[in-house]
């Protein structure tokens, strides 16, 4: 199944690399597609700009990623709500009943 995250992945890729969005596919590395760390981080940066995900997108978690499947994953994991425990949603000004 084709996911958001995956058909936007892909498109910035070939944005980044001037190359035909159906030449990226999820199998293959970010290093032999001609994608180097700051080209990783770029494509990131315009991901933020487009979908602002769950908060700050997690930069230290892309050097785990190889692949361009890796990178989908993880952006399917930012985008995703987090679900927060309650007590988590209370303001620090408020009290709590005893």
């Amino acid at each position: 199944m084709d996911s958001p995250s995956r058909t936007l992945v892909h498109a910035l890729i070939a944005s980044q690399l001037r190359i035909d969005e159906t030449s990226v596919a999820d199998a293959q590395r970010l290093e032999e597609l001609g994608l180097d760390p700051l080209g990783v981080v770029q494509v990131v940066v315009r991901l933020e700009s487009l979908d602002p995900g769950d908060g700050d997108f997690p930069v230290a978690m892309l050097e785990r990623a190889r692949t361009v499947g890796d990178l989908v994953e993880l952006v399917d994991l930012w985008s995703q709500p987090t679900i927060r425990h309650p007590i988590e949603r209370t303001s620090a000004g408020s009290s709590s009943p005893a």
